[in-house]
């Protein structure tokens, strides 16, 4: 789960303190296409993004891990405003490698390339407090 969280938290739009985003930039991305990422990151805003509320990491499913990577889908939820009501649901492939002691994410050349709209969980793993 290492990398849902630091996918997460490397957005600049994270409802996280400024240090904690280029804490993650700096020492959690890596790939042919992190120093590409990174400073189109740095050139944004590192504010909140308010409608983080409707978004919700519900589930994820292994592809690969090893000793060394790690290739799994997420899934993510898009709440209506003011509900539980899931108005899209989105897998998001997501690669790591294990680098100098921690999980790094592998940063894709099109992040949204990585991602499909999906209509069930079915074969994913709930996270907790989770389920269709």
């Amino acid at each position: 789960m290492a990398g849902a969280h630091i996918y997460m938290q490397s957005a600049n739009s994270a409802d996280l303190p400024p240090e904690a985003i280029q804490e993650s930039l700096n020492n959690q991305i890596i790939g042919e296409h992190s120093t590409t990422f990174i400073s189109e990151s740095m050139e944004r805003d590192f504010e909140p993004d308010p409608n983080r509320e409707y978004v919700r990491i519900e589930a994820y499913k292994y592809h690969e891990y090893n000793d060394n990577e790690a290739v799994f889908e997420m899934t993510v939820a898009n709440l209506e405003p003011g509900t539980e009501e899931v108005a899209i649901r989105v897998s998001v492939l997501v690669s790591m490698g294990w680098r100098d002691g921690d999980w790094r994410f592998y940063v894709p050349e099109d992040m949204m390339g990585e991602a499909r709209i999906i209509d069930s969980l079915e074969g994913f793993e709930f996270l907790p407090g989770f389920g269709e």
